[in-house]
C-alpha cells in the first residue's frame, strides 16, 4: 500500500522522509495559474455583460453573486457566460428571498 503524507515544505512516501528544497507544491502553482487566467476571464465577462452584480466574490472557481434582476434576466447572464470561453461553464444555485443555497 502506498502512502503519501504532506507537511509544508516536506513531505512523506512510502515510510521515507523527503524535504523539498527548492520550487513550490505543483497544486499550489495550477492553483495560481487558474486563479490568474479566471480573474481575466471574469473581468471581461463582466465587462461586456448586459447586467451588473451588485455583489461578485470569487474563491477559485466559486463565485457568490447578488443580483437586482430578475430570474429570467440571470440565466440570460448565465447563457451568456457560457458561451465566453469554451471550458468555462457555468453553474448556479439561485436563491429568492431569505434562503441561501
Amino acid at each position: 500500500m502506498l502512502s503519501f503524507i504532506r507537511k509544508e515544505n516536506s513531505f512523506q512516501f512510502n515510510g521515507k522522509d523527503y524535504l523539498q528544497t527548492h520550487g513550490t507544491a505543483t497544486v499550489l502553482v495550477l492553483l495560481a495559474f487558474a486563479d490568474i487566467f479566471m480573474v481575466n476571464i471574469e473581468k471581461e465577462i463582466l465587462r461586456q455583460s448586459t447586467y451588473t452584480p451588485l455583489v461578485w466574490k470569487r474563491f477559485i472557481d466559486d463565485v457568490f453573486s447578488l443580483w437586482n434582476i430578475t430570474k429570467d434576466e440571470v440565466d440570460d447572464f448565465i447563457e451568456q457566460t457560457n458561451k465566453f470561453h469554451p471550458t468555462i461553464k457555468v453553474t448556479a444555485e439561485i436563491s429568492e428571498r431569505n434562503h441561501i443555497p
